[in-house]
């Protein structure tokens, strides 16, 4: 529904941070059937419009008590299908309000329980004339990704989709890769094998990327311990980042993660 013609003028990387934390929540709670994502222009004038997105599940539905606080920070969320109290959908939603908010834009919920839920969010732009890109030129930056092929990297996150992500960057650039779901999962497969670098989520189920941080550099074998450890977080607060690289983390890769970006910090670290 969008001129490919047509240039706005915006931020591009918190507009893919809002859409891959609502996909991702989408496909966490679609056990079967399917996510759509929607994309149309709004309010068409001379200087402005509004893009408006939605993504659209035919997942397990919110009642509407829930739908009122889950953009809230922790908000835990009372799903139809499971009679339980699903956690970690919080956090992600409410730092998507506040990107989407901070725009000017808005951003809100529809869902009928064991029906599914549309996240919608719109945010304005300006129409421009032409591209504006800010990436900035890498020298040698072929030649510098050569050393990545036969390196080996451990995937920890309870994401699918920010695995097929990460894996499909990776295989891009010959680098050979083991995925886990979980923590638990992640440090088995430490114990088993041999990495040059760890790429851990910070919230997973049954073991979170701090407490497999800590449990790495634990470790007796000194060679292992010292593997470099990038921390994967949607969480822009300070505190936090502080706490998290407290815990043995060498650095941090904001989600959504540019490809560049990643594999810079990727670099940077697999030489140490």
């Amino acid at each position: 529904d969008i001129d490919k013609n047509l240039y706005i003028l915006g931020d591009p990387l918190r507009l893919k941070q809002v859409v891959m934390n609502l996909l991702s929540n989408a496909i966490k709670f679609t056990a079967e059937g399917k996510v759509s994502l929607n994309a149309s222009l709004e309010h068409l004038e001379r200087n402005n419009t509004s893009l408006k997105v939605s993504i659209v599940d035919t997942g397990m539905g919110i009642n509407p008590v829930d739908q009122k606080i889950i953009f809230d920070e922790f908000a835990q969320v009372y799903y139809a299908s499971t009679k339980k109290k699903q956690q970690g959908t919080g956090l992600g939603l409410a730092i998507c309000k506040k990107i989407v908010e901070f725009q000017g834009g808005t951003i809100d919920v529809k869902s009928v329980e064991r029906k599914g839920s549309t996240f919608s969010f719109e945010l304005p732009y300006q129409i421009t004339n032409k591209p504006v890109s800010q990436d900035l030129p890498v020298s040698n930056w072929e030649v510098e990704l050569q050393i990545l092929a036969g390196k080996r990297v451990l995937l920890a996150d309870d994401n699918m989709l920010n695995i097929l992500l990460a894996s499909t960057i990776l295989k891009k650039y010959k680098v050979a890769f083991d995925a886990a779901y979980n923590g638990k999962e992640a440090l088995e497969l430490f114990n088993e094998n041999d990495y040059d670098l760890v790429l851990t989520d910070i919230q997973m189920p049954e073991m979170g990327g701090i407490e497999l941080t800590q449990k790495i550099r634990s470790c007796e074998d000194m060679n292992k311990r010292s593997v470099s450890i990038l921390g994967v977080t949607a969480n822009v607060m300070q505190e936090d980042r502080k706490k998290y690289l407290a815990s043995g983390m060498d650095e941090l890769v904001l989600k959504p993660f540019l490809e560049q970006e990643l594999l810079e910090k990727i670099l940077k670290f697999i030489r140490k």
